[in-house]
Parts: C-alpha cells; sequence; structure tokens
C-alpha cells in the first residue's frame, strides 16, 4: 500500500505534464514596436486633445457658471429693487387714489355750495330788479301822499272858515243870530269830519311810509347779501379751480406711477430671460462637458490592449496561429442595422462595429432622423450601422 500511492501520484503528474506539452497554446500575435509607437502616439495625441478640450470647457463651464451666479445675484437683486418700487408705487397710487376721491367728494360738495348761492343770488338779483313792484309801491306813495296834501288843504280852508265865522257872530244883528248858530255846528261838523279824513290820511301815510322804509331795508340787504353772494361765488370758484388743479396733479402723478411699475415689470421680465437663457447655456456647457469626458474615458487606450500581458505565456515555437481579420471600416462595410440593448452608448456601438470608439460621429450622422446625441439612445432602437 505505501509503494502504490506514491506510484499514483506520479503517473498522475505524468499525465497533467503530458496533456499541458501536448495541448496546442493559442496566443495573440505579437504587435510590432512601430504599431504600438504609432498606436500609442496616435492615442496620446487624442488624449492630449481630448484634455485640453475638457479643460477649455471646464474652463468655460466655471466662467458660464460664475456668470451664471453674478447674473442670479444683479437679477435676484434687480427684482427685489423693482418689487420695492413697484409696492412703493403702488402704496403711492392708493394715496394718490384716496386723496383724489377726498378731492373729488369736496369739489362735489362745493360745486353744490355753489349751485345753491348762484339760485339765491339770481332770486337776489330778480327780487331787486323788479321795476314793476318799486314803481307801483312808489306810485302808492305819491297817490297818498296827494291825498294828505288835499285834506290838509281842505282842512285849512274849513278851519280858516270856522276862523271867518266865529269873528263874525258877536258882530251880527240879534235876527240872525240863530241862523249863525246853527251855520256854526255845520262847520264844525265839516271840521271834524276835516280832521278825520286827516287822520286817517296820515295813518295811511305813516303806513305806506313804514312799507316804503322795510321795502328800502328789503332792498338793501338784498343788495348786501347779493354782493356776498357775489363773493363767496368767486371763493368758491377758485377753490373749485384749485381742487380740480390738485385733481389733475394726482392724476398725473398716477399715471407716472402706474408707467414706473410697467417699466419695471418690463425689465424684470427681461432680467427673467436673461437669467433663463444663462441657465440653458450652462446646462448645454455641462451636457457638452458631460459627452466630452465620456469620449475621454471611452476612447483611452485600455492597458490590455495596448501591450501584451506580462503573465501570457510564450508562445509555442512549432505552433503559428492564423492571422486575425483586420476590423472592416466606414468605408469597406455596407450599411447594416443593430438593434440597441441596455447599457449601449454610440462609443461602444462602434468599438463593436469597427474596432474603435472614434466612428461614434459616423454613426450619429447616418441615424440623424433618429438621435440628437448619446443620451437619445432607447432600447430596441433600431440603427443604421454604415
Amino acid at each position: 500500500m505505501k509503494t502504490a500511492f506514491p506510484l499514483a501520484i506520479l503517473f498522475l503528474f505524468a499525465a497533467m505534464a503530458h496533456a499541458q506539452t501536448d495541448a496546442p497554446v493559442i496566443t495573440r500575435a505579437p504587435i510590432t514596436a512601430e504599431e504600438k509607437s504609432a498606436a500609442s502616439s496616435a492615442d496620446t495625441s487624442t488624449l492630449d486633445d481630448l484634455r485640453a478640450q475638457n479643460k477649455k470647457l471646464g474652463s468655460e463651464l466655471a466662467l458660464a457658471w460664475k456668470e451664471n451666479d453674478r447674473l442670479k445675484t444683479f437679477a435676484l437683486g434687480q427684482v427685489a429693487a423693482a418689487n420695492q418700487k413697484a409696492e412703493a408705487a403702488a402704496a403711492q397710487t392708493f394715496t394718490a387714489n384716496n386723496a383724489l376721491f377726498q378731492r373729488q367728494a369736496e369739489l362735489d360738495a362745493k360745486n353744490k355750495e355753489v349751485a345753491t348761492l348762484t339760485a339765491q343770488l339770481a332770486d337776489a338779483q330778480k327780487a331787486a330788479a323788479d321795476p314793476a313792484a318799486l314803481a307801483a309801491v312808489q306810485n302808492d306813495l305819491a297817490t297818498e301822499k296827494q291825498k294828505v296834501a288835499d285834506i290838509q288843504a281842505e282842512r285849512d280852508d274849513l278851519a280858516q272858515k270856522l276862523v271867518q265865522a266865529q269873528a263874525a257872530a258877536p258882530i251880527a244883528p240879534t235876527p240872525t243870530a240863530p241862523a249863525t248858530t246853527s251855520e256854526s255846528p255845520d262847520l264844525q261838523r265839516q271840521a271834524a269830519d276835516a280832521q278825520d279824513k286827516l287822520n286817517m290820511s296820515l295813518r295811511a301815510y305813516t303806513l305806506l311810509q313804514n312799507e316804503t322804509d322795510q321795502l328800502k331795508d328789503t332792498l338793501a340787504k338784498a343788495t348786501d347779501e347779493k354782493n356776498s353772494l357775489a363773493a363767496q361765488l368767486n371763493d368758491s370758484k377758485h377753490t373749485a379751480d384749485d381742487r380740480q388743479a390738485a385733481i389733475n396733479q394726482q392724476a398725473q402723478l398716477v399715471a407716472s406711477l402706474q408707467a414706473a411699475a410697467a417699466t419695471d415689470a418690463k425689465t424684470i421680465a427681461a432680467l427673467h430671460d436673461q437669467l433663463r437663457q444663462m441657465q440653458n447655456l450652462v446646462s448645454q456647457l455641462a451636457s457638452e462637458n458631460s459627452e466630452l469626458k465620456t469620449r475621454l474615458v471611452l476612447d483611452a487606450p485600455s492597458p490590455s490592449a495596448s501591450e501584451p500581458s506580462r503573465y501570457a505565456p510564450a508562445p509555442a515555437p512549432a505552433f503559428v496561429p492564423p492571422p486575425t481579420p483586420a476590423a472592416p471600416s466606414p468605408a469597406d462595410a455596407g450599411p447594416r442595422t443593430y438593434q440597441v440593448v441596455s447599457g449601449d452608448t454610440l462609443a461602444k456601438i462602434s468599438k463593436r462595429f469597427y474596432g474603435t470608439s472614434s466612428h461614434w460621429q459616423q454613426i450619429l450622422e447616418a441615424n440623424h432622423n433618429k438621435l440628437r446625441d448619446d443620451k437619445s439612445l432607447t432600447i430596441g432602437m433600431e440603427l443604421t450601422i454604415p
């Protein structure tokens, strides 16, 4: 048993060694120094270009972000200032409208007062300028004066006759005394009647005189009231003109404030448009920068593709593998179709068909009616491979 076990182990190692020597070794064709140098130079040049573009786009993106922050801060400041101006303009407009309403109410009250004073003045002028009533009163007064004068003349005449009769009574003879006595009472009655008429005429004259004095006082008061109303009317007109001028000024102020508010609104809208444009530009630059980074990662040379592995087994001298056919170029290969699967990008599809990821732009141009960029790929989409 002790000798059989080592012999089995020896046979096992011998079989393994025989299998390793008889099995064909498949290795890749060695890469020449010129191919390696050319590929390294091309990859280095492409990598340098992509790095320069990436650096340039990074600088532009940083400047765009800085400009975006500056414009955003400026726009926010302008918007805040415009909002403050709009609020102040709205407050001033509200105050001006209130003042305008108050002035309008005061103006209406003054207009009503002016209308009342004008009506009163017209009535006073009508009463003062009525010549018919004044002429009638004056005619009545003249008539009464004439009556008084006539009655006074008649009284004087009767008094004179009475005196003459009294003077002639003692001288007359006795037989004629009864006739004189009968004549004196008649004269006395006539004198009494004349005195009564005179008293009545005097009372009528006094009443007419009082009425005339009252009419004169009324006329004087009407004249004074007319002058006062005229003065008040002029003052009211001046006040109304001043109020109307103030209302016009308030209306102009309201119009100017509304125009300023409209201008501020247009400025705010323009700033919003500029901010939106800058944000779109920043988003576009960020997208281009991301795409360039993706291209830089995809186009970077793989260590396994640029140089052979140090741990690959040495090629057997008795076996030479057939040469690998070169990948067809876009000019040699005819148009083909490919269905997009999960994880595909234009660079990966280019590497699948052409052996390099640098022909992704040609695939994009061949499918420009379906694709806008690398991000618009969808699973199941059928692409034309030129």
